[in-house]
Parts: structure tokens; sequence; C-alpha cells
């Protein structure tokens, strides 16, 4: 029984791991993409982003954002890079309520993988550990530097279709919305506590009363 059971996980697993490699495949081009939103933002001299889809732009309280960025390999990248993904606020000074820095497509397609001339559609699900208030927000990209803990300096994006944030070295590609859940809340769900403070910025912190 145990033997069978042994052979059944095996069996799984490469079931599971060709999946994922045929799923990686079909992420890699050599002919241009066609993206719902077409950009032009060169990250440095080594990468374009050519566009962004989003199958929806506003979405239920606690559900993730889908959507697919495309990139163009112009120039060999190397395996100290990430992308990165911020959400912000859309209230000047707004810090990031998420930060998923990735190896794309899943972790199946690693920088140092891409050849110059490849386009790679990187599908991403952004789940931010805690169900972010109702209200309106900025999705940015960029790339991060594994050994300076960085968005990397020399992938500072310039270019058209995209608001650039020279800050954080990133581009804002998305606005998207989140609303009041109307559906139930999948396990482990629950909605955000109610405030009035504005997305992005920080409430202040409550001190208890002094004792009597």
């Amino acid at each position: 029984a145990v033997a069978a059971l042994e052979a059944w996980k095996r069996d799984a697993n490469g079931r599971f791991e060709r999946h994922f490699q045929r799923f990686a495949a079909e992420q890699v081009l050599n002919h241009p993409p066609t993206p719902e939103t077409p950009m032009a933002v060169w990250l440095g001299p080594r990468l374009e982003l050519v566009g962004v889809d989003a199958p929806k732009t506003t979405v239920e309280q606690g559900d993730p954002l889908e959507l697919t960025l495309h990139y163009h390999c112009l120039e060999a990248l190397g395996d100290r890079f990430q992308l990165f993904v911020h959400i912000f606020g859309t209230s000047p000074g707004s810090k990031p309520f998420t930060n998923f820095d990735h190896v794309p497509v899943n972790g199946h397609r690693p920088t140092n993988e891409w050849l110059p001339g490849q386009y790679i559609a990187d599908k991403t699900r952004v789940q931010p550990s805690k169900p972010l208030p109702v209200g309106d927000y900025v999705l940015t990209v960029g790339v991060y530097d594994t050994e300076a803990k960085a968005p990397a300096e020399r992938f500072v994006p310039i270019g058209l279709g995209a608001d650039v944030d020279f800050a954080h070295r990133s581009a804002r590609v998305l606005r998207f919305s989140v609303v009041a859940r109307e559906t139930p809340w999948g396990f482990g769900g629950g909605p955000t506590p109610p405030t009035s403070v504005t997305p992005g910025v920080t409430p202040p912190t409550a001190t208890a009363p002094p004792p009597p």
C-alpha cells in the first residue's frame, strides 16, 4: 500500500510539473503580442514593457487582482533580477500597500533564461496579505536587484503609455478600484475594519487613556 501511494505521488507530481512546464513555454513568444493596453516603457536598455492585460479593473474587497504584464527582452538580463509589483493609494505620499517581488511566470521563467528578442507574458495574481480598504489604487511595476536589495538602478523606466515613479524606479501601469464585497467571503477571509482614512495614508496610532 505504501509503495502504491508513493508511486501515485510521483505520478501526480510529474503531471503537475509537466503542466507548469507547458504553461511556462506558452508564455514565451518570438513575435510581438497584442496586449489589451499597449505601452512602450523602457526599463533601462535591456527590457521593454509592451503592454498589460487586466480582465477586471474593479475587484471586490479580498479578491486578487489578475493581470498579465508583457515584456520584451532587448539584452540578456542575468540572474540577479526579479520583477516587482507595488500597489499604492492615489493620495499624495501614499506608501505601498503591497510589495510583490517575484520570479516571472510563477517562478518558471527566471530572468537569466530570457533571450534577446523574446516576449514574455508574466501572468500574475496580486493577492495582498490583508484585504485592501475600499478605494482607488495605482499599480506600478519595475525590476528588483536581489544583490542590492533595492529597485535596480539600471532599469529606471522611460517611455510612453505609463507615468514614471522615479522615486521608486517604477512605472505606473494600471489604475483599479476595490469595492465593498457583495459575494460571500472565502475561507479565512474577512472585511477590513471601517476607516475614514484615505487609502495609502497611515492612520494615527490610538493611545490608551491614563489609569484613574
